[in-house]
């Protein structure tokens, strides 16, 4: 679970259509733009019945190889992100800490 104050500006981002790069825990960047979150049960090869986990709708700006993405979207658990930094000018935030 991740605290109330990360979790406005994961809404932040989505609600303005911040462009953003996400660093995940495993090293990798991904930039786009956040469009929503949703809640969805664990995967059950997890053997965690009952829980659930939140993921932010992500369209990739840039694919991982670089290139434009075409609409590409994703969807990252908002648990696997180190940080999020704001590409463009905003008032709201430019670098948040998981």
């Amino acid at each position: 679970m991740i605290a109330c104050d990360i979790h406005d500006y994961i809404e932040i981002t989505c609600l303005y259509r911040i462009r953003v790069a996400l660093t995940l825990k495993n090293g990798q960047v991904l930039d786009g733009i956040g469009t929503t979150t949703k809640t969805e049960s664990m995967p059950s090869e997890l053997n965690n019945p009952g829980l659930m986990r939140e993921l932010l709708c992500f369209v990739l700006t840039h694919t991982p190889s670089g290139t434009m993405g075409r609409d590409e979207s994703v969807e990252v658990d908002l648990m696997d992100i180190l940080s999020m930094e704001a590409l463009e000018e905003n008032r709201h935030f430019s670098r948040i800490e998981f």
